[in-house]
């Protein structure tokens, strides 16, 4: 356990590395075994951001590297913690904002003129968000102005929301419609649908140069030759940094290399590696160390890991492990994926995987200090191993 304890404390986090020497290195430069902590803020986290923020204010600055917030809640904490990417959606309008009334032809409609919406937290016949024409030249430039305004205030960057290749648009009920398509008068067909996206979000990347974008991006979408569609591939590259939410909590990830699989995930993953793109593996819980062995697996120093509840004092011990620059490439063999790093090794067992029994250094010990000597692994299990 002490031997840990030292690690904990002279282990070096992206958040720290970034505030001191941003300007130095490019994204690349960290090594592919440290965490990158990446948080998404919502209402549940904004007491930890309230006034006096001593406490947390020194947490964010030491273990967060970058996190999602929301302006204009955020507008004045940028002095504390100038790496956040500010949330925008788009192409969700909420019924409630004057742009609404003033740009109705702004809103996408069934052929009986209903407006449509983005298929989120429908209830009783109505969405939260009407979905906007991303088609519309007069949306887009509302939509510029908005974003200018938002990084002008001195964020890192944009958190895209709904970046969806996915044609996600629906009645009241989350049941899938195909809009009016202004620019034809008839239903809209998916391949115009993820033209326009794409043009859209190559137009985001051309008017804000040197403004970090993250799309908030189905990873699934395009069909079954996924990211080999033009207009997804276009999508991605005019991305930064590629969210894939849910991470792998996902229930619907399955073992071997099916379209659906772990494997497939990963290889997504590697293709957005050599497109350039950074990736935030989005977990939606801690789910033990399964979820930061994921990231460890596919990390090439540009990528981020995040979990719906960590916050400052809910940190896991793990989150501060430095396993040093990798040694090797992942590796797969049934049903067992394995990394080596200078300082240790990472296992994951697929979902569904057979019980493993992996082999270790001797002398390894587990993220709670206890001897790894033993170890094994069930299917949906993971161990980060340090020597």
């Amino acid at each position: 356990m002490f031997l840990f304890n030292r690690w904990w404390q002279k282990a070096l986090h992206c958040g720290v590395i970034v505030a001191l020497a941003s300007s130095m290195f490019g994204a690349n430069d960290w090594p592919d075994g440290r965490v990158c902590l990446t948080i998404r803020t919502d209402p549940t986290f904004d007491s930890f951001l309230q006034s006096p923020m001593r406490r947390s204010d020194n947490w964010l600055r030491t273990y967060v590297w970058r996190m999602m917030v929301y302006s204009p809640f955020f507008d004045n904490k940028l002095d504390f913690f100038p790496n956040g990417w500010v949330y925008i959606n788009l192409y969700g309008l909420h019924k409630d904002w004057p742009v609404v009334a003033e740009h109705p032809e702004w809103i996408l409609r069934d052929s009986a003129g209903n407006p449509l919406y983005i298929p989120y937290a429908c209830a009783n016949g109505t969405c939260p968000l009407y979905a906007a024409d991303v088609s519309n030249p007069q949306y887009r430039s509302h939509w510029l102005t908005r974003a200018k305004s938002l990084v002008s205030k001195g964020y890192r960057g944009l958190w895209i929301d709904d970046v969806n290749l996915e044609f996600r648009v629906s009645d009241g009920n989350s049941q899938q419609v195909a809009p009016v398509d202004r620019n034809t008068g008839k239903p809209m067909v998916y391949d115009d649908w993820k033209r326009y996206v794409a043009d859209f979000t190559t137009q985001i990347r051309t008017a804000l140069p040197g403004v970090e974008l993250l799309h908030n991006a189905i990873w699934y979408a395009g069909g079954p030759n996924r990211d080999a569609d033009a207009n997804v591939k276009r999508e991605l590259m005019s991305a930064d940094f590629i969210n894939i939410e849910r991470g792998v909590a996902d229930s619907g990830l399955t073992g071997g290399n099916g379209q659906w699989s772990l494997h497939a995930l990963f290889d997504y993953v590697d293709r957005l590696h050599a497109l350039g793109k950074g990736v935030i593996i989005d977990n939606l819980k801690r789910q033990g160390e399964y979820g930061l062995a994921a990231y460890f697996l596919i990390s090439n120093g540009g990528d981020g890991v995040g979990s719906h509840d960590i916050a400052p004092g809910l940190l896991p011990r793990e989150f501060g492990i430095d396993l040093g620059p990798s040694v090797g490439q992942r590796t797969y063999a049934k049903g067992l994926f394995r990394r080596e790093f200078q300082r240790g090794v990472v296992l994951l067992v697929e979902p569904g995987g057979p019980t493993t029994a992996p082999t270790i250094c001797d002398g390894c010990i587990r993220v709670d200090g206890s001897p790894a000597a033993g170890l094994t692994l069930r299917g949906g299990e993971a161990a980060i191993v340090m020597r």
